[in-house]
């Protein structure tokens, strides 16, 4: 391109550009009306000052360099008057372009090789798309024949700043695969060394406490839809607030959350979202039509931003069929399940015992048994031929007569998304490894497991894939009659480009989980012409299958398995869609009797899912003599979440889960060698927060697993804006072995001691009387200073366990819906 040719499309390319987005923002579904812009308290500015450029919102205040980088330097928490300072500068964006040569290179265009830039700051009477003022800024990268504009503007629903990228990509050699947007590098100022905290959506969630030395030897990619299971992380000071990034994609598109040291010996860390382009093809464009987002939340904790991220999610699609409770497409049995067992045996005779154990466990309660290893040549071999059962099919169905005799239900394990490379695939399609998926280097793709399974990729758009699931799991259903069927390892696995054409790799988009998502419906409807009631279930949480499933299952005593150090399991996804989804969790194993180290493992564990409003899921294996406590404290805490299944499985979480530290709980994991460990946890009594019921009562709940009783005293403060009753009753068990009953009752101003008995809960219902008076909440503690939260009622509740003080806000959240295109498959 000569120089005269280069200047005229400057200003041709940068004009059109500047329209066409425009244009394309006005008219897409992203849209913010001028109405939803009233709903700032405080305009946006931008402005130039010390050769920075500056973006005011709400909340936030980003600054960055104005020059061909334009990189993010500086983030305010403008509601906590944090200046989170960035340790180094990186581009705000990159490109990764490929030629599709198996032997070449891939090569990355960055903001600081740009031919030239310019940025343009638009007052808000210029253009109806800028909320208030908007920002847009224009590269041309001459050696790479592309042109990039990057649109800003402020978010009326969480008070941050809204990016997005469009690359547009002249070279007819060249394809865009990816796109590396928002860069923000370093995060300094959140507080301490020892308080700066990440919060990530790795399965069902993690929390890393001070992650800036934690991870200092770590980086960390996080695959959506996959590992990732929602689309934000939260970094932030864990008492007064921090940042809250999310991308806004209903569309759910590939896009990896990448978090890498920037030094080995300095910590500092750069965050950016890899964005696969939808479609890779040379002289493909990258648009982006949804936002990132940055904003700032006050704390304490990571409920608050969750919070953030939970006003966008439940407007979208992945909600669109409405709370569990409500759904009429999941069974009503497995709504009210008591608990889900996982057996993990290649030997079937077992499963009959394994099975009696059950219903001798859980008398009068129904059990849901997961059975693993049932399959032609045991766990993990022979995929996808599962018939006849490794035992036969005789000793099979004898178990699952068995099961519905006690009046239990029974689910196989199938995997969804692996194919044995040592089996013969389907003898009907010869050719099958053409819908295996094709690596970069031309080759079938392979996993290898330590288990010693070596597995083929079927490529989950392929017809003869999602044929072959229907029909091995309706035979399970027709053939044997079971109630369910979980699919391996779905919900759980990450896309994978499929490089079968070299120049056109796919499943980059939206293809790969739209592929899943057809397995899930498929699968559902073909087994319920056989048991109307059948489920389906799979590995994993993700935001993206919530409407085509009955239930998750997630692993929630995997702290050290997450692969992050110091890393502790949180339940961000269960806090954010609590109320439109099922979760079982909890593959803890029943343990013989005697071992100081294992039983309080199991029931801390147990314990923990259940305040988390997930269904509990041990494990249990044939041999194991279970403890008849350890077997009574899993009746009661099944018993518990179902005689409170409107506040702890229906209902909505409310801020802030936490756990009290009283007594020191001996925690055991598996290291990676396979032996057993153990680390102290300071938990006794745990609470898993407050949940709100579709009546506006709450629940206030408290679970003790240790073998002593822990004391407690509850105060109700009377409004200081009138007369309002408080009234809360104790539904507790008196002892692990008595029923949940009425105790106690308590009105204003009174105080209420109890103690929580050993290996027993306490459990308080407050009711809607208390909802309606005051406007705002107060929490105080003699070791904190009061927080008021707008929105609720002046009701303090405290907490008091001997000898700490421990405070749970009764905060209440009102969320404004709108509807939002749902993704189509």
């Amino acid at each position: 391109m000569n120089g005269s040719n280069h200047s005229i499309f400057k200003v041709l390319a940068g004009t059109c550009l500047l329209f066409l987005l425009v244009l394309t923002l006005f008219t897409t579904d992203y849209f913010r009306s001028s109405s939803q812009s009233q709903s700032l308290n405080a305009s946006p500015q931008a402005f130039r000052s010390n050769g920075l450029l500056y973006f005011k919102t709400q909340n936030t205040e980003i600054a960055l360099d104005d020059n061909k980088s334009a990189s993010i330097v500086q983030t305010d928490n403008l509601l906590t008057d944090q200046n989170t300072s960035l340790s180094y500068s990186y581009p705000l964006w990159a490109v990764d372009t490929s030629t599709h040569a198996y032997d070449e290179d891939i090569y990355t265009y960055t903001a600081n090789n740009a031919n030239s830039y310019s940025s343009t700051i638009i007052p808000g009477q210029t253009s109806s798309l800028c909320i208030q003022t908007c920002i847009f800024m224009f590269w041309t990268i001459e050696s790479a024949n592309m042109s990039v504009g990057v649109y800003i503007e402020a978010d009326p629903t969480n008070g941050g700043v809204d990016m997005k990228i469009e690359v547009s990509n002249f070279n007819s050699n060249l394809s865009i695969v990816s796109v590396d947007f928002p860069y923000v590098a370093g995060f300094t100022g959140l507080g301490t060394s020892n308080a700066d905290y990440l919060a990530l959506p790795h399965r069902d969630g993690v929390v890393i406490p001070n992650f800036q030395q934690a991870l200092v030897n770590t980086n960390i990619a996080l695959t959506y839809p996959g590992t990732m299971s929602m689309q934000f992380f939260l970094v932030y000071d864990n008492t007064s607030g921090g940042i809250y990034e999310a991308a806004q994609d209903n569309e759910s598109n590939l896009k990896v959350l990448e978090i890498a040291n920037t030094t080995f010996s300095h910590p500092a860390f750069r965050f950016y979202w890899k964005l696969y382009a939808p479609n890779i093809f040379p002289s493909n464009n990258f648009t982006m039509d949804y936002f990132v987002t940055i904003s700032s939340f006050a704390g304490p904790g990571w409920a608050p931003g969750a919070l953030l991220y939970q006003s966008w999610a439940t407007k979208q699609w992945y909600t669109e069929a409405g709370p569990v409770i409500n759904r009429t497409d999941i069974p009503e049995w497995f709504k009210n399940i008591g608990v889900v067992w996982l057996d993990n045996t290649n030997e079937s005779s077992d499963m009959l015992q394994t099975e009696k154990n059950v219903a001798n466990y859980l008398p009068g309660q129904t059990s849901l048994m997961d059975i693993w290893g049932w399959n032609e040549y045991g766990f993990d071999k022979g995929y996808p031929n599962y018939y006849p059962p490794i035992t036969g099919s005789a000793n099979l169905q004898n178990v699952i007569n068995q099961a519905h005799a006690n009046g239990q239900k029974v689910m196989l394990f199938y995997s969804g998304a692996l194919v044995d490379t040592n089996t013969t695939y389907d003898p009907s399609y010869p050719n099958e490894s053409q819908y295996m998926i094709v690596g970069q280097g031309g080759g079938i793709y392979n996993e290898t497991f330590s288990d010693g399974l070596v597995a083929s990729v079927p490529n989950p758009d392929s017809s003869w894939w999602q044929s072959l699931v229907v029909n091995f799991t309706t035979t399970g259903v027709r053939d044997y009659g079971i109630d369910g069927v979980y699919l391996d390892a779905l919900g759980l696995s990450s896309p994978i480009l499929d490089y079968a054409n070299a120049t056109h790799p796919t499943l980059s988009g939206s293809a790969w989980w739209q592929g899943h998502a057809e397995i899930f419906s498929s699968v559902r409807s073909a087994i319920r012409q056989y048991n109307p009631e059948a489920v389906v279930t799979t590995e994993g949480v993700c935001e993206t299958y919530i409407p085509f499933l009955d239930g998750f299952w997630d692993t929630q005593n995997q702290d050290t398995n997450s692969g992050y150090p110091d890393a502790v399991q949180t339940p961000l996804f269960s806090f954010v869609y609590g109320e439109y989804t099922l979760v079982f969790g909890t593959p803890v194993t029943f343990v013989t009797s005697g071992s100081q180290m294992l039983e309080p493992t199991f029931r801390f564990t147990l314990a923990r899912s259940t305040a988390s409003g997930i269904i509990p899921a041990p494990s249990i294996l044939p041999y194991v003599n279970v403890n008849e406590t350890d077997a009574m404290f899993m009746n009661h805490l099944s018993q518990l979440e179902q005689n409170f299944s409107s506040y702890l499985r229906f209902g909505k979480e409310l801020p802030l889960s936490i756990s009290s530290p009283i007594f020191q709980v001996p925690y055991v994991v598996s290291s990676s060698s396979g032996q057993l460990y153990g680390e102290y946890l300071d938990r006794s009594t745990i609470s898993g927060g407050l949940y709100q019921a579709a009546n506006g009562s709450i629940l206030l709940e408290l679970i003790n697993p240790t073998s002593s009783t822990s004391n407690a005293t509850i105060q109700f403060y009377q409004s200081e804006f009138g007369s309002s009753y408080v009234e809360a009753v104790r539904a507790c068990p008196a002892s692990l072995y008595s029923g949940v009953g009425t105790c106690e009752t308590t009105n204003s101003s009174d105080n209420l001691s109890f103690s929580v008995p050993a290996l027993g809960s306490a459990e308080f219902l407050i009711y809607p009387s208390l909802l309606n008076q005051t406007t705002s909440t107060t929490i105080s503690t003699s070791s904190t200073s009061s927080v008021s939260i707008p929105g609720h009622n002046n009701l303090a509740v405290i907490i008091i366990l001997i000898p700490l003080v421990v405070v749970i806000p009764a905060t209440i959240i009102v969320i404004v819906r709108y509807h939002n295109r749902r993704a189509k498959l």
